[in-house]
Order: C-alpha cells, then sequence, then structure tokens
C-alpha cells in the first residue's frame, strides 16, 4: 500500500513541475481532512440486522454518519489570468458501520463492517469570485473519479457480560474488491492565512459508481449480498478542509 502511494504522490508532483514551468500562475499543493456521508436511501445506511418486522430484510452497512478521510490535491493553472484550473486529487477514506444488540441482561451482540474507500480524481475548476478579504475566492468545478473498495472486513462478537461464558467471535466472508468510475462537483473557498499558505474549504457531492456496476455482487457498500438483486448508484456529501501551499 505504501508503494501505491507513493507513486500516486510522485505522478501528481511531476504534473505540478510540468504546469509550472508552463505557466507563471501558483502551483497549489493541498493536504487535509475531509468527511463523506451517504446521501439518499441507500441500502449501506440501513441496519446490520433489522430490529422490527417493518424493516428491510436485507443486510445494511449501518453506516448513517459521516465518515472520516484525508485527502491531498495538486492544482495547476491552465491560463495566464489563473481564472482555470486542473487539480488531481487522492483521496482515502475509512468507512465503518457499527451497531449493538441486547440479546439478553447478560448477552450482547456488536456487529461491525467497514472499507477503505481509495479515489483518485481529476477535471476541472474554475475561479468565478475573487474577494478583496484575505485574498478569497471561490471556485466551483467538476471532476471525473476512480475510486477503490478494498480492505473489506465484516465480523461480530458476542460479549457475555457475567462472563458466564467466553465471548465469541464471527467473521462474516467478505464480498470482492472492487473499483468504479464516478464524477463529483465541487464548490470551495480558499483564504490566505500568511504568505504562502491558505485555507482550502467547501464540499463536493459524487456519484461514486456511475460506471462499472456488477449486480452479481450486490450493493456496493453492504456486507453481504442475500436478498440484493441490484448495484444501487452511491451518492455522498463530503465536506474537506485542507492546508494548502501556493508555491
Amino acid at each position: 500500500m505504501l508503494k501505491y502511494i507513493i507513486t500516486i504522490l510522485t505522478i501528481l508532483l511531476i504534473n505540478a513541475s510540468v504546469s509550472e514551468a508552463q505557466f507563471s500562475g501558483d502551483i497549489k499543493v493541498a493536504l487535509g481532512l475531509t468527511t463523506t456521508s451517504i446521501l439518499g436511501d441507500n441500502p449501506a445506511k440501513l441496519p446490520m440486522v433489522p430490529m422490527t418486522d417493518e424493516e428491510d430484510a436485507m443486510t445494511g452497512g449501518a453506516m448513517r454518519h459521516a465518515q472520516p478521510g484525508i485527502e491531498f490535491r495538486v492544482t495547476m493553472p491552465i491560463d495566464e489570468k489563473q481564472i482555470y484550473y486542473v487539480p488531481f486529487s487522492f483521496e482515502y477514506a475509512f468507512f465503518t458501520g457499527r451497531e449493538r444488540i441486547n440479546r439478553s441482561q447478560f448477552i450482547v451482540d456488536i456487529w461491525t463492517h467497514s472499507f477503505d474507500l481509495v479515489s483518485l480524481s481529476s477535471g476541472l475548476y474554475v475561479n468565478f469570485y475573487k474577494m478583496d478579504f484575505a485574498n478569497a475566492q471561490i471556485y466551483g468545478g467538476l471532476e471525473g473519479r476512480l475510486s477503490f473498495i478494498r480492505k473489506i472486513d465484516t465480523r461480530a462478537s458476542r460479549d457475555f457480560l457475567e462472563n458466564i461464558q467466553p465471548d465469541e467471535i464471527w467473521i462474516v466472508p467478505p464480498k470482492e474488491k472492487a473499483s468504479r468510475i464516478g464524477g463529483t462537483f465541487r464548490l470551495g473557498v480558499e483564504g490566505k492565512l500568511i504568505e504562502i499558505l491558505h485555507v482550502n474549504a467547501g464540499f463536493a457531492v459524487s456519484a461514486i459508481n456511475l460506471i462499472g456496476k456488477d449486480n452479481e455482487r450486490g450493493e456496493l457498500f453492504t456486507p453481504i449480498k442475500d436478498l440484493e438483486t441490484q448495484e444501487s448508484t452511491v451518492t455522498t456529501l463530503q465536506v474537506f478542509i485542507l492546508l494548502q501551499l501556493n508555491l
């Protein structure tokens, strides 16, 4: 995995060097934190174990909350006025769903489902509004993205609270790894902190799996295929805040 990350970062920095040779504008290198939430009624947000007869019988991903991640981005100008930029981004998000089920006064089941989502993206940004305050500017853009789902893990543990017998752990055979092609709309704002250091924050709405769906595998972000007949489109909302160097 380390070799994979180093290769990606090297490619991004080479692209930045090429752009710097062609244009006099700033090359922007940013690193920071992201949170990703699944939008809509995707099965990934359903409980892993239905609590009532009214709930869907399929096994959901229990991912109802925002998931943490990191992003590394290189943005390069493609015109002398620095209105249009081409971004190259590497994102690594950590998805985890967890449920606690009280079986009785002394028995508790804990289900967890986790995977890593690695994404590469590039597209076009437009700086459409500049402000005098903090040398700030608002930008928007579209990106194509290639995403990889890896390190899939699903397990359950049974805790006996009064030590009436040893605790138990079951590991569920995971779905196979997957890769998908999607798209992103991004809106953000940049502001100057000190001479070359800026903050870059905003949000992005993505469709993760527009191309490459596999109905035989079932839903993209759920742990098992039981009762699943298709792969639904996964849409996400990402909030990001990056520290950025304008070189």
